[in-house]
């Protein structure tokens, strides 16, 4: 009688990294630019990046405790790297943006997952008005109307 090879050498490194990345979910998302707060959610220790619409000139978190939970890096690409070193709860943490626009995001840090990784905003107005300005297509100017120079 004939057996089947043994699957354990295969099965037990899949079954120990399936469980190691159920254990602390990680998620990537997008969101749009709105009146309402966006939440977002960050493992304690774990850098979870926010790419904002435009360039942000400054950002505070209006909850004193988990500001000094937070480090964070602001490019002058409108790109956020935060870092919480302790779990707090959610608190708001406003976004100025260069237009004067408020962003608004109610974060959270904690030691248990699902964890937002990377979030981005869009603004949906500023898109729409991008691509309702390519649609209208270039004036057309003959060259024997500018002036000689």
């Amino acid at each position: 009688m004939k057996t089947l090879p043994s699957c354990h050498g295969i099965i037990r490194p899949c079954l120990f990294l399936g469980a190691l990345f159920a254990m602390s979910p990680l998620f990537a998302r997008d969101a749009v630019l709105s009146k309402n707060p966006i939440p977002l959610r960050v493992g304690v220790g774990r850098e979870a990046i926010i790419s904002f619409p435009q360039p942000a000139t400054h950002t505070r978190i209006t909850n004193e405790t988990a500001a000094n939970a937070v480090s964070n890096m602001l490019t002058p690409q409108g790109v956020m790297y935060l870092t919480a070193s302790k779990p707090f709860e959610r608190s708001r943490m406003i976004a100025e943006l260069v237009d004067g626009q408020m962003v608004m995001i109610d974060i959270e840090a904690s030691e248990n997952g699902p964890f937002d990784t990377e979030l981005n905003i869009t603004d949906r107005g500023a898109t729409n008005a991008v691509t309702a300005a390519a649609a209208i297509p270039a004036a057309v100017v003959d060259p024997a109307l500018l002036p000689a120079g």
